[in-house]
């Protein structure tokens, strides 16, 4: 009796793994981040800047009509449409409240996403951390007639 419940069990889990076997086999794989990516543009700005979000590689999304959601912070802030070539392109606002290095991210439906980071500078004097992003330098002309120096 024993013997005989010891190979009921052993065909038991030969045929539960042959039947996993064929499921693997026979069920397409879930989707993966093969070349999904997005760029921005500009790539740093004050909070309220508007940025342009480019995809590319979304070539399943666009074929398919899934959109894509796009998050700044872990908050959808728009929705993107691949075109059935894969790209797309949206306009988001960076909002007031973000500072630092922020992630922009498309997600991409499988539990990935492709991402990109944006650096917010300062408001009032377009600085980074202190710093001037874009230096300047002011330059008067001499008014005075020509051969006089005072």
């Amino acid at each position: 009796m024993l013997r005989r419940d010891t190979m009921r069990r052993c065909l038991l889990a030969i045929l539960a793994a042959m039947a996993m076997g064929l499921a693997l086999l026979f069920c397409p794989a879930t989707a993966t981040a093969v070349g999904e990516s997005i760029s921005l543009s500009p790539s740093s700005g004050a909070p309220g800047s508007t940025v342009r979000v480019v995809g590319s590689g979304w070539e399943e999304h666009g074929s398919r009509s899934i959109d894509v959601p796009i998050m700044i912070a872990g908050s959808q802030v728009a929705v993107a449409h691949p075109n059935s070539a894969g790209t797309f392109r949206v306009s988001i606002k960076i909002p007031a409240s973000t500072s630092g290095q922020v992630e922009i991210s498309a997600i991409i439906g499988n539990g990935g996403a492709a991402s990109a980071r944006f650096t917010v500078t300062d408001r009032s004097t377009g600085q980074k951390d202190g710093c001037p992003t874009k230096p300047s330098i002011g330059i008067k002309p001499d008014t005075r007639p020509p051969g006089k120096i005072s």
